[in-house]
């Protein structure tokens, strides 16, 4: 991507689910703010440019519609919260802080 509105940055990874080390080395090609490449940084010495398909996926569920991008719970009477994937709604991060 020789795009001069894309930034790429040298960064390191892990991808969802079991199996996962983390650290991988990636470089993220970034444009407009978001993540529209991902590809394996041959100078890392973990990975030294390959990649599984989770990390290759990234770009797929990052920017994904009904990705959960801040803490959700259920408040139920006589409790802090719930945790829960239905009936919740949005927290800040900050109302961990405290508790």
């Amino acid at each position: 991507m020789g795009d001069r509105d894309t930034q790429i940055v040298r960064t390191t990874t892990w991808s969802v689910g079991p199996g996962c080390h983390g650290g991988c080395g990636v470089l993220a090609h970034i444009k407009g703010g978001k993540l529209v490449k991902i590809e394996g940084d041959r100078g890392h010495p973990w990975n030294q440019g390959h990649l599984c398909a989770r990390v290759l996926a990234m770009t797929q569920y990052v920017e994904h519609s009904d990705r959960l991008t801040k803490p959700q719970a259920s408040f139920v009477p006589g409790t802090l919260f719930l945790l829960s994937t239905h009936n919740h709604q949005a927290l800040s991060f900050s109302i961990f802080v405290d508790l």
